[in-house]
């Protein structure tokens, strides 16, 4: 482990270590202060060089895979921002097969969003009925027609 002692001895003008009388120095409070935090404290993710940056960086995005991997198996979903839109994606779908007054306020919403593309919205509520366009998150039976 790296002594701090020695940098703080050195700063202070003290290089030997070793005052008049042949003992060593006794360190101030604020030597003593400044040698644990140099001691104490890792260094962070920006002190790091930029291979040793990269590599803790890779790890890292592996384990948010693996995770992300865990929790989907499981079917528990992490408020990731993609997550989020997969799910709110996913209530629309389920409004639109089950029909009613909630389908129409998600097809007026699709209508609005594709007003450039005549029918898109009557397409997309025909595959979320047949259930060729199916949710992503949600696993659910088909939901009947009101």
């Amino acid at each position: 482990m790296f002594d701090a002692s020695n940098v703080v001895r050195c700063a202070a003008g003290k290089d030997d270590g070793v005052d008049k009388t042949g003992a060593l120095p006794m360190p101030t409070y604020t030597e003593t202060l400044v040698a644990e935090m140099l001691d104490a404290r890792p260094p962070t993710v920006r002190e790091y060089s930029a291979t040793r940056r990269r590599a803790y960086n890779a790890e890292a995005a592996r384990q948010s895979r693996a995770k992300k991997k865990t929790l989907k198996e499981a079917g528990v979903a992490e408020a990731y921002e993609a997550d989020i839109q997969a799910a709110l994606a996913d209530a629309a779908l389920v409004l639109l097969a089950a029909g009613g007054s909630n389908a129409a306020a998600v097809r007026e919403v699709l209508e609005d969003i594709y007003r450039h593309k005549v029918g898109i919205a009557f397409t997309i509520e025909h595959e979320a009925i047949s259930g060729s366009r199916k949710p992503k998150l949600y696993k659910v039976q088909p939901v009947a027609r009101e």
